[in-house]
């Protein structure tokens, strides 16, 4: 199953290893289905949470919200075909550069003193934890440049791009579009988000704590959107 959603129902006082709603829906589907494995893959879910709709942020809520999406799945699986072991798998790397921003030049355009979250609802609370998350870019600079693997892989007629970054979900449709494909976020690497210009401009939570600029978000995903129109990968 992929799907683009954080599985972070649970909140950080919970300090215990857990698939977060994830439990929910590999409970739902062995239900149905018996003792299946269960892969799950996460979609491009950079803007997609349960931050703002969970109720609470306990087992029961996660369970809860996972058996949704086990549900989708089942009612998806009505339509699915087997892959065709005869057509292979296959796959490409490329490496992509992804230049970090200027924390420390930004920070001082737009933290202002003496800035609090008494008092602020979910939305300003996202942004001062994004803040926060600039401020400490600012404060850890470390190298310039950062390695980006991509893989661009094939198994059966299915084609999945795998990028080590959280995509917008506007993205990920975007490139899924393009190149036929699933994109598939947090692999071989992780380097926090992308974010899209409105995100920036309204300084949210997943723009200000990112490694990316605006201006580098967007020229990473003019590099992934060629890779995404690539021919497929040959099998081998």
């Amino acid at each position: 199953v992929d799907h683009a959603c954080h599985p972070t129902v649970l909140g950080p006082d919970s300090t215990a290893w857990s698939p977060d709603w994830v439990t929910g829906l590999r409970d739902g589907l062995e239900t149905s289905l018996g003792a299946v494995p269960v892969l799950f893959l996460q979609g491009a879910a950079g803007d997609v949470s349960t931050r703002f709709t969970r109720r609470c942020p306990t087992t029961a809520e996660a369970i809860r919200i996972g058996r949704r999406v086990a549900a989708g799945a089942l009612s998806a699986l009505e339509s699915a075909r087997p892959v065709d072991p005869a057509a292979g798998i296959g796959g490409h790397r490329h490496v992509l550069v992804l230049n970090r921003r200027d924390a420390e030049a930004e920070l001082a355009t737009i933290d202002p003193p003496g800035s609090t979250t008494a008092g602020a609802d979910s939305q300003q609370l996202a942004r001062s934890q994004g803040l926060a998350g600039l401020r400490a870019l600012a404060a850890h600079p470390g190298p310039h440049t950062l390695i980006a693997p991509v893989h661009d892989l094939r198994i059966g007629s299915v084609r999945y791009l795998a990028v080590p970054v959280e995509l917008p979900n506007d993205w990920g449709r975007r490139l899924a579009t393009a190149g036929d494909l699933q994109v598939i976020g947090y692999t071989d690497d992780y380097l926090g988000y992308l974010a899209d210009e409105d995100a920036h401009r309204a300084g949210s939570y997943e723009a200000t704590s990112s490694y990316a600029d605006a201006a580098e978000a967007r020229r990473l995903l003019s590099e992934l959107t060629a890779i995404a129109t690539l021919t497929g990968p040959a099998a081998t």
